[in-house]
Order: C-alpha cells, then sequence, then structure tokens
C-alpha cells in the first residue's frame, strides 16, 4: 500500500492542475468577445465597436493623461469620437477566467492607423459575463 501513497500524490496534483472543461468554455467564450470587438472595430469603426461591447453601467475607459472614465460618461465620450479616417484592430495574446465564469480579462497588442502613421501598442481589457450571458469590457485601457 506504501508503494502507491506516491503515485496517488502525484496523481491527483496532475489532475487537480487540469483546468475543469466549464472554464476552457469561459476563455475561448472570452477570447472570441475580445477578436468580435476587434473585427467590429474594423468593420464600422471603434466608436462604434465601443458603444457595443462597453458595459453601460460599469465600463471604465482609462486614458493617458485623463482621470478615469465610467458608465455613462464613458459612453458619452466615445459618442463624440470621431473615427473616420481611422482603424483600429488588437489581437488577444492571453486570455484569463475566474473559476467562477464571471469575470476575465485579455491582453494583447494594437495597432491604430490613422491617415498619416501608425501606432502600436498594448492594451487589457477586463471583461464580465452580464445577466443575458454576453460578455461586456468593464475597464479597457491601452499604452
Amino acid at each position: 500500500m506504501n508503494n502507491y501513497v506516491p503515485l496517488l500524490l502525484t496523481i491527483t496534483l496532475i489532475a487537480s492542475c487540469q483546468q475543469s472543461p466549464d472554464l476552457i468554455a469561459t476563455k475561448q467564450a472570452i477570447r472570441s468577445a475580445d477578436s468580435s470587438f476587434s473585427a467590429l472595430s474594423k468593420e464600422k469603426g471603434h466608436k462604434t465597436a465601443f458603444l457595443s461591447y462597453i458595459d453601460s453601467s460599469q465600463g471604465t475607459l482609462l486614458r493617458p493623461g485623463r482621470l478615469p472614465f465610467t458608465g455613462l460618461a464613458a459612453v458619452a465620450l466615445l459618442t463624440k469620437t470621431n473615427d473616420s479616417g481611422q482603424t483600429l484592430t488588437w489581437e488577444p495574446l492571453y486570455v484569463d477566467a475566474a473559476a467562477s465564469g464571471e469575470l476575465g480579462y485579455t491582453y494583447g497588442t494594437y495597432k491604430f492607423v490613422l491617415k498619416d502613421t501608425t501606432i502600436t501598442g498594448t492594451y487589457c481589457s477586463i471583461w464580465k459575463k452580464n445577466t443575458r450571458g454576453e460578455w461586456k469590457f468593464v475597464l479597457d485601457t491601452g499604452t
């Protein structure tokens, strides 16, 4: 019996490190939301994309040199944005989620193409599942 104890401990340790199918599906759903968010930004403009994916009550935008914009203030800022002649796209490089399946985050790289220049950088978005089962960002920032 004593010979099996290390084997059982090893199997238990390996099994406990495995992610549950629900957590894997949650991460895939968050990655899909982030990728769809970027695709909508490319297709319809970043104003439309941000208005579609922000959590309108809790969504917060962190932008350099400004105080955070949260909820309706963030939405109001976005509705004033003129994004003609601009293309903003990004790619999530990493996704993680809480075991509860209600919260997660992505980070990756972005490309912002203007008429005369291209800006690249990194971003991070925190995502929350709403009561309709949709993933909306509650925090977005880029550098």
